[in-house]
Parts: structure tokens; sequence; C-alpha cells
């Protein structure tokens, strides 16, 4: 499944607000640099999905605040 994701670094706290079935919010405490506030990103996205972090792929907007994720489609039941 994909989800479209809009990213807050710099947050005071982590956390993760569902927008709607496919839009996500996430607020991250990393910094946007050297890839920690995508690594946390999907660390936080594996914990939510019940599933591995190397199965969750940023497919677009890496290095932006808007991205679109792939998610593998077991994990879709929440």
């Amino acid at each position: 499944m994909m989800i479209f994701v809009k990213v807050i670094p710099r947050a005071s706290h982590a956390m993760i607000e569902r927008l709607s079935d496919t839009e996500y919010r996430v607020r991250l405490t990393k910094v946007p640099a050297d890839g920690e506030a995508n690594r946390q990103l999907i660390r936080m996205l594996a914990d939510y999905f019940d599933t591995a972090p190397s199965l969750i792929h940023i497919a677009k907007g890496a290095s932006s605040r808007q991205k679109l994720v792939e998610i593998p489609d077991d994990s879709a039941s929440l």
C-alpha cells in the first residue's frame, strides 16, 4: 500500500497522526540531516504498521517534507 506522509522534523516529541486511510502526519524529533529524519520515520512507521523497517520504502520525496511511502500490503490492517 502507498501512503502520503507529511513530516514535521525537529518536533518536541515524536508521534504519528492518521489523517485518513492514506494520509498521515508524522512529527519527528530528528533533524533532516544525513538521513536521520528519514531513518526515524521508517522506524516509527515500522512500529506503527507492525512490519520490518527493511520492508518500508520512501518512493518519493526523500528530501522533502511531503513523502510517498510504500508499506507492505500485509501491514494494511490498521
